[in-house]
């Protein structure tokens, strides 16, 4: 047939394929020259384009799904031209060593996709664009070591590819299986060869070991965590060594433990390139650990706990962690924070003894529930609980309930609205018993009755300002001495909306304590003083103070009920100022002004509405509106 050209270059590689089985091997070879005029300057690598004539190794394909592997290890291991005659849809499976790499071509005349590194589809493809480099790694026989290939889309029309460099790294050291003590050292080794065309090279590292091995930078089993990546450059002349120092754990009772080095895919960390032989961690630490607990045998809620810990041949500033377990206990005991872990320090006062000592003090809470007497235990580790091994257990302490009570009481149970002149409010008396200093309760004021039209809003902590609205629906207050106070004053609301109830209800704040209830008061009725049209003089009435509702419209304000404008007839005119001068906006009063808009709307009377930054509520209207 006359050679492939741009436009029969689909009939060329369907031949190709038709006929694969009339070839000798899967791998034939051809000229550059034979396959160029495929390529446009469109298609093919505007830098770096093969010069001269150089052979061609072309991939002999199966048309459609094929997983049938081709082995292209020596056309890569020889840096030659590849080329893959795909058409649209195609899928191939090339094995370069122990290795397996799909390719995907949804093109014509387009990227290919490489992923996977077996003969199933991975489900992790990269794009492939001209000039872009896939890398195809093979694993050495004796797994210390991998090849890494690197090709160069330099066309598409499936793939012309430049096999022209690649590395390979192997661990040299160690050579053999080692053993080592704690506190000593051993070598990691990575020689690297073949290093052509950049300057650096970035391996992947993943650690593996006896269930024991903490590779954690915090209380592990090495003075530092080891990298998870190396760095490599030319600089290193093909070797880059890393120096790994064993800690001493003192923990005589853990035995011999083990782990290895493994270079990984940086694309899948599953995918294990190269393995180190196994070091082995003998057991060389002594230290001894003696756990006290003052005081013994038996406490109350809010009783500090201290738990102690004597020690001999652990140096001194040596960290141990500790762990709080419960039987019959759990998080409520303890506060938000829950049950306890942390690390403490060892200190040797005097090197000639070797004798060291440290503490940690807890204190359960106050739980406010019957729940008859709990335990504890102190548990010290070497390390972070979750991977290290258990030294010593404390003896059980019963945590006993701390009887209380605990009462509220207002100095008033019926209130009047604040007015002008006045500021009203109701002072509400905590008086208990059995509660530590320093306690909390969280004080909800929660609505009395069906049609109450109480809310959060229409009180305020005293020394906070009236307008100061407390979201989160509840006032924390703190018992000192088995007293405490909560002042709270009545909000001037300007609505005829007729009496209010609501009562405190006080319950815990720690975890676990938010739904007792500590204390309650009784009902406290605000009665309604509306100001509307109090100060009423011709055709001016106010002030007023109003809501910010923040654009909630459960706290609007009603401006039409409060301007009396249901008196005034269908069709009439009204108009409105509002301050935007930074300390409000239209936001501060949005659900107000919607509810104003709507009622006016309904009744067909027209509204101007002037906004004003420099709070200038006259200029404005000096106008004919």
């Amino acid at each position: 047939m006359p050679k492939p050209t741009l436009e029969n270059s689909k009939f060329f590689k369907e031949v190709l394929k038709k006929y694969r089985g009339k070839f000798n091997s899967e791998i034939q070879t051809c000229k550059l020259s034979d396959l160029e005029a495929m390529w446009t300057t469109a298609n093919r690598s505007s830098t770096a384009f093969p010069t001269g004539d150089p052979d061609v190794k072309v991939v002999m394909m199966e048309g459609g799904q094929n997983t049938t592997p081709i082995d292209i290890t020596g056309e890569v291991t020889n840096q030659q031209l590849v080329y893959f005659p795909a058409t649209y849809g195609d899928h191939c499976v090339v094995k370069i060593g122990d290795s397996y790499h799909e390719l995907k071509f949804p093109y014509d005349d387009g990227p290919l996709q490489i992923g996977g590194n077996s003969q199933t589809d991975s489900g992790t493809w990269q794009n492939m664009a001209l000039d872009g480099v896939i890398t195809l790694r093979n694993k050495y026989p004796n797994g210390k070591g991998f090849s890494s290939c690197t090709g160069t889309i330099k066309a598409y029309g499936g793939a012309l590819v430049d096999f022209g460099s690649g590395i390979t790294a192997e661990i040299t050291a160690p050579a053999t299986a080692v053993s080592v003590n704690e506190g000593a050292s051993v070598d990691f080794t990575i020689t690297v060869t073949g290093f052509t065309g950049n300057n650096s090279q970035y391996f992947d590292v993943k650690w593996v070991g006896h269930p024991n091995v903490n590779f954690a930078s915090n209380g592990g089993d090495f003075t530092n965590a080891p990298s998870t990546y190396w760095y490599y450059s030319t600089s290193s002349n093909g070797v880059v060594t890393k120096t790994l120092t064993l800690s001493e754990d003192y923990t005589a009772i853990e035995g011999s433990e083990w782990f290895k080095m493994q270079l990984v895919d940086p694309n899948d960390n599953s995918i294990v390139l190269a393995e180190s032989p196994v070091v082995t961690i003998n057991d060389t630490s002594s230290g001894t650990y003696t756990l006290s607990v003052s005081p013994a045998g038996t406490v109350t809620e809010g009783q500090p706990i201290t738990f102690n810990v004597t020690t001999t041949g652990v140096p001194n500033n040596t960290n141990l962690y500790y762990k709080v377990v419960g039987t019959g206990a759990n998080n409520i005991d303890f506060g938000s924070s829950g049950f306890r872990d942390g690390w403490f320090p060892i200190t040797v006062a005097d090197p000639s003894t070797g004798i060291g000592t440290g503490s940690v003090t807890i204190t359960p809470v106050q739980d406010f529930t019957e729940d008859g007497g709990e335990g504890i235990a102190f548990e010290l580790y070497n390390g972070y609980y979750s991977y290290s091994t258990l030294l010593a257990t404390s003896s059980t302490i019963t945590i006993n309930n701390l009887p209380w009570t605990a009462t509220v009481t207002p100095d008033a149970t019926t209130v009047q609205e604040s007015t002008s002149a006045v500021t009203n409010s109701v002072t509400f008396t905590f008086a208990t018993t059995g509660i530590p200093d320093g306690t909390q309760l969280r004080c909800h004021l929660d609505a009395v009755g069906t049609n109450s039209t109480f809310k959060i809003i229409d009180v305020y902590k005293d020394g906070d300002s009236w307008d100061s609205v407390n979201a989160s629906d509840y006032y924390d207050i703190a018992i000192n001495n088995n007293a405490a106070t909560l002042k709270l004053n009545i909000v001037r609301d300007g609505k005829t909306e007729g009496d209010e109830q609501f009562k405190l209800v006080a319950k815990g704040v720690t975890t676990g304590t938010t739904g007792i209830t500590v204390a309650e008061s009784p009902t406290i009725t605000i009665t309604d003083h509306s100001i509307v049209g109090l100060h009423k003089t011709g055709k001016t009435f106010g002030p007023i103070r109003v809501n910010r509702d923040g654009g909630t419209a459960a706290n609007a304000s009603d401006w039409y009920t409060i301007c009396n404008l249901d008196q005034i007839p269908n069709n009439s005119k009204v108009a409105l100022f509002i301050d935007t001068s930074g300390s409000m906006t239209m936001s501060t009063v949005q659900a107000s002004y919607d509810l104003l808009t709507q009622k006016l709307t309904a009744r067909g009377i027209t509204y101007i509405t002037v906004q004003n930054s420099q709070e200038d509520w006259v200029s404005d209207f000096d106008v004919a509106l």
